[in-house]
């Protein structure tokens, strides 16, 4: 995929944050809201779906073919999408898994996808909040797991860099080319998530996803996802 397809993709994906961030100013993302309908999520769904098909198909070598997100989860197994925790930086801080156990069930956020796709009248139902939130961050999440998006993170400062090993760590891998396909283990942080590219570094035990812990060892975790957390447990 050449540069610009890559830039393409990550201003796609500014796009339609700045889109869902324009939601959140009028409705909090929490418990009571989360299957909210509104014809205004349908585009986020929809957009932030299609494009993780094209960059899947695309990364596996087979451009404009037709796969099926099953398909998706074995050619792309070696991603391990189904353990991938990203957290949603939206007050209260909350963690999301949008992949979770994609190879063996059709995740809820891609039903609604293929739904609307199919006939947006009659299946406007789930054009839920959560809908888009997921998809929006799964879409994140496959752009963080491919190094060929490293230099778009790095021009819009998605990347904490001020952490010399991830500077070392960057440096390493674009050193090696071909021979080290996969991104480092760093942190890739939007205005609205934070996904890893490889490691977790969030420490989650529990089915709530506002209770968790960070792995504060992790290279690239920003100040501001530290500040986050604090004001999340001290202030919360």
């Amino acid at each position: 995929m050449s540069q610009y397809k890559f830039q393409f993709c990550i201003e796609s994906f500014r796009g339609l944050e700045s889109q869902l961030k324009s939601c959140l100013d009028y409705i909090p993302y929490i418990p009571a809201n989360r299957e909210v309908l509104s014809p205004r999520f349908v585009p986020l769904i929809f957009e932030a779906c299609s494009l993780i098909d094209s960059i899947l198909s695309e990364m596996a070598g087979e451009p404009g073919s037709h796969h099926n997100l099953k398909t998706h989860s074995q050619t792309h197994n070696y991603l391990l999408l189904q353990e991938r925790t990203s957290l949603c930086l939206i007050a209260p801080l909350q963690v999301l898994q949008p992949f979770r156990d994609w190879s063996a069930t059709q995740p809820e956020w891609w039903k609604a996808y293929n739904l609307l796709k199919h006939d947006r009248l009659n299946n406007y139902k789930v054009a839920t909040y959560t809908n888009a939130v997921l998809a929006l961050c799964g879409l994140h999440q496959v752009m963080a797991s491919f190094k060929d998006f490293i230099g778009g993170f790095l021009q819009l400062g998605w990347i904490d860099t001020s952490d010399i090993d991830v500077s070392g760590d960057l440096c390493s891998v674009a050193h090696l080319g071909a021979l080290h396909p996969s991104p480092p283990s760093i942190v890739v942080e939007s205005e609205l998530f934070a996904s890893p590219s490889r490691e977790n570094f969030i420490i989650w035990e529990s089915d709530d996803p506002t209770c968790f812990e960070l792995d504060y060892d992790t290279r690239g975790l920003s100040h501001r996802i530290r500040d986050l957390m604090s004001a999340h447990w001290d202030w919360g």
